[in-house]
Order: C-alpha cells, then structure tokens, then sequence
C-alpha cells in the first residue's frame, strides 16, 4: 500500500516524482558499483588461485632440486671416498681418472 501511495504521489507532485528519479539513479549507481566490486572480487579469487598453483608448483620444484642436490652431494663425496681409496692402494692420479672416467684436474674436487 505504501508503495502504491508514493506512486500516486509521484503522478501528482513533480518534486516528488523528481526525488524518485533521483532515489533510482542513485540504486542504479550503487547496484552498478556492487556489480563492479563483485566481479573484481571473482578476478581476485582466479589471480589467488593462480597464485596457490604457481606457489604450489615452485614449492614442488624447489623439493626436487633439494632432493637432487643431496643426491648429488652423496654421490660425490662416494666419488671422492673412491678416490682416497684407489690412491691408498698406490694408483696414480692419472690411472685413478682414467679409470673413473673423469679429468686429472677434476680429482681435487672430489677429495
């Protein structure tokens, strides 16, 4: 009833029909808004997503190369215990590389 009421006034009073129209510009700027912030909030929550499978991707990236790193580390000081253990039985540092497969130079590193 209420509404009917402000409609037949605003058929006869034009300040009123004039504050309606203004009251309706203004919901349809507040509704444009809310329209705006909402899907702006959607993009956010697709770039968060984005973001926790990257973070998620890096984190799984950098495991595997810690875990290669130990491997590597485990594998040289192997080398270099084989090392030390061939010289100890009198091979020269030119037959210890030959038989490793690996520079004359490089053996330093290992040791």
């Amino acid at each position: 009833q209420l509404v009917v009421d402000r409609l037949i006034k605003a058929a006869v009073e034009p300040d009123v029909r004039r504050d309606m129209d203004v009251e309706d510009e203004i919901l349809s700027e507040i509704e444009s808004r809310d329209t705006t912030i909402m899907m702006k909030n959607k993009e956010l929550e697709l770039k968060n997503k984005e973001l926790e499978s990257k973070s998620q991707e890096l984190e799984s990236k950098s495991q595997e190369l810690e875990s290669k790193s130990q491997e590597l580390i485990s594998k040289n000081k192997m080398l270099g215990n084989m090392i030390s253990l061939l010289r100890k039985q009198g091979l020269s540092d030119e037959n210890i590389a030959k038989e490793l497969n690996i520079g004359i130079n490089k053996l330093a590193e290992y040791v």
